[in-house]
């Protein structure tokens, strides 16, 4: 799984692990996650979901 963040300060609860991140918008996020993998969006934190490989193509396939 990939961890994204909605926003960064949800970054705070993993500032010891993160040392860099990057800024993309949801397109180009989901474009750029290799076949197989899935999301988790705000690891930790109620606001938090997952998203399974198959929803990653799903939602790619939506944005054609």
């Amino acid at each position: 799984m990939m961890a994204s963040f909605t926003s960064a300060p949800l970054l705070n609860l993993y500032e010891k692990e993160v040392k860099q991140y990057m800024m993309l918008k949801g397109k180009t996020m989901f474009e750029q996650i290799p076949n197989g993998i899935g999301l988790v969006v705000n690891p930790g934190y109620d606001v938090g979901f997952d998203v399974s490989p198959k929803g990653i193509k799903k939602i790619l396939d939506d944005f054609k």
